[in-house]
């Protein structure tokens, strides 16, 4: 009975104080000597049971409020506002003594651009002067060069530029005399031409594919007669463009050489056409041909035996003329 009553005592004793604070280890010893040590011993894990509830409670409250805090949405706003607007004035308040502290600085490029804006003033001033002393050499010339002085020199100018026209006309009208002349002349040499072609010995040519040859089959001469014989009968050597004028010419060819307008005379190694001037298209040269044998072989004869061949020009031979259009002695 005594140990119950005992007990009753000591755990209205544990509740007092759970109420107040944590229990301490003076109070635990005070438990102790007021308790027997077997009654301690048996508390002691109700004790420390009842201790950490009160230690949830106490977590509880303290969530509790920040919550009361969160629950409050413009007070936590206002608080955070004032402390940001402080920080504000004390940076505002850092800039000033730092703007403060360059003043002098800034008095220096101030007082810089000021003598910079007095040059430009000095500048301005002598630009004037300056527009001024244009203006009166103006005035004065326009005094001097009245209207009749600028009529003169107008008249003047329109003299020189009609002479000048003049000039250029009569330079034009020379220049086309001279080309009229030039080519009144060519007409009369080409007349003059042409009445010696009619009055020259023609041989009749005849049709062979589809040029007009004559071959001379008798008379051998080099190849510097033959040329003047073909021109004398109103052609010019044979001027071979193709295999097939070969194929077709070589029917009526008999056997031997032929001249024909291809040489070398002017440079060696350099073929030309004797009727054209220019280099010629077309070349049937035979086996190793051309070889200048001797270095003496500069004139191109044609055989329907062996094709082309280079040979000595003052060699006699028969050769090949050729006609351009069709007239009254043609076959």
């Amino acid at each position: 009975m005594v140990i119950t009553n005992n007990l009753i005592s000591l755990l209205i004793v544990v509740m007092l104080l759970l109420q107040q604070s944590s229990a301490s280890c003076a109070e635990w010893k005070q438990l102790e000597t007021t308790c027997s040590s077997y009654c301690f011993k048996v508390l002691r894990p109700v004790l420390d049971h009842t201790k950490a509830l009160q230690g949830q409670v106490n977590d509880s409250k303290h969530q509790t409020e920040s919550l009361t805090k969160l629950e409050d949405p413009e007070k936590l706003t206002q608080e955070r506002a004032d402390v940001y607007f402080k920080r504000l004035e004390q940076k505002l308040e850092e800039l000033r003594k730092m703007i403060v502290k360059q003043h002098g600085d800034f008095s220096g490029k101030f007082q810089s651009i000021e003598r910079e804006l007095e040059k430009i003033d000095e500048l301005e001033k002598k630009l004037d002067q300056i527009l001024d002393n244009l203006k009166q050499k103006l005035d004065s010339m326009a005094k001097v060069e009245n209207i009749k002085q600028l009529q003169d020199r107008l008249n003047i100018f329109e003299k020189k530029f009609d002479q000048k026209l003049e000039n250029i006309g009569k330079s034009t009208e020379t220049t086309l005399q001279k080309h009229v002349a030039g080519l009144t002349a060519k007409l009369n040499d080409l007349l003059k031409v042409n009445e010696v072609r009619k009055k020259t010995v023609r041989k009749p040519f005849q049709k062979i594919g589809s040029k007009y040859y004559y071959i001379e089959r008798t008379e051998r001469v080099n190849w510097f007669v033959a040329a003047h014989k073909c021109l004398q009968f109103g052609g010019h050597l044979a001027s071979i463009q193709s295999s097939s004028e070969v194929s077709e010419l070589n029917t009526h060819l008999p056997n031997g050489d032929f001249w024909i307008d291809i040489n070398d005379l002017g440079t060696e190694g350099v073929y030309l056409s004797a009727t054209t001037g220019f280099p010629a298209s077309y070349f049937n040269w035979n086996k190793r041909e051309p070889n200048n044998l001797n270095k003496s072989e500069h004139c191109v004869i044609h055989s329907k035996n062996y094709q082309m061949n280079d040979d000595v020009c003052n060699k006699t031979k028969m050769f090949i003329c050729e006609f351009e259009s069709v007239n009254e002695n043609i076959k």
